[in-house]
């Protein structure tokens, strides 16, 4: 389909700002990227990829449970959030990112990751 694929970013953070400017005019395959500010859980059907910023931990519970089990992709900023049930958290370790991934949130949304990723990231199996 030519439809756009949806990133999301809950709460209020630069992330949103830089998201936009890196995915305009990009495209995977024939699908546009778009860049949504997530305000309200409600929007959270309309999204592929989210991002949940460290500044809501009780909104980051209830959009886990909202994606739960859905092909949609759920990257978080807080230490705990693939132990709470997100897919991805990033972890800040000076001045690099590495990925913490929730291996069964994937397999329980049908969603796959790259072996060279798995390579770096640190593997929680729930």
């Amino acid at each position: 389909p030519d439809s756009p694929l949806r990133y999301c970013v809950g709460g209020r953070t630069p992330v949103a700002r830089l998201l936009t400017e890196v995915i305009r005019d990009e495209r995977v395959g024939k699908r546009p990227l778009q860049m949504r500010q997530l305000d309200d859980l409600a929007d959270l059907n309309q999204c592929h990829i989210v991002y949940l910023s460290g500044d809501d931990r009780d909104g980051h519970s209830a959009a886990i449970e909202l994606a739960r089990g859905r092909a949609m992709l759920t990257v978080g900023a807080v230490d705990d959030f693939a132990a709470a049930g997100g897919m991805i958290t990033l972890i800040s370790r000076g001045k690099r990112l590495r990925p913490m991934i929730n291996k069964q949130a994937l397999e329980l949304a049908g969603l796959k990751v790259s072996s060279k990723l798995l390579r770096v990231a640190i593997v929680t199996e729930g």
